[in-house]
Formats: C-alpha cells, sequence, structure tokens
C-alpha cells in the first residue's frame, strides 16, 4: 500500500512512503521512505501531488 504520512502538523503531505506490508491487508507495517519534497522556491519544494495511475511493467510497477 502506498501511504502518506499525515498528522496534527508534524507532516504537511510532503513526503510518500512505499509499499508498506500487510499478512493479513488489516495490519500494516515495515513502511521505507520512498520521496519528499525537495528543491526551494518552487512547486518541487512544497509537497508531492498526484500524478497518473502506476502502470504495471514486467520490472514491476513505475510511478510519475
Amino acid at each position: 500500500m502506498f501511504s502518506r504520512p499525515s498528522d496534527s502538523g508534524t507532516h504537511s503531505f510532503s513526503a510518500i512512503f512505499t509499499l508498506s506490508e500487510s499478512p493479513d491487508l488489516i495490519h500494516w507495517g515495515n513502511h521505507k521512505f520512498v520521496m519528499g519534497s525537495g528543491g526551494k522556491g518552487w512547486w518541487q519544494g512544497t509537497k508531492v501531488g498526484a500524478g497518473p495511475i502506476p502502470i504495471e511493467t514486467k520490472e514491476g510497477w513505475l510511478l510519475f
């Protein structure tokens, strides 16, 4: 599952965590950092936003 951390102000939707693992689709864990915002003074310095849907390839999932 892809997830984006958010709580009471600590996280501002400026990062994405990768595929979390779940043995039963109820309890999730083993979250790994994928990407955060970067740069300053332009859109990439604010947050990571939505893009097109992931595309399944022979090598795995491709995200833009």
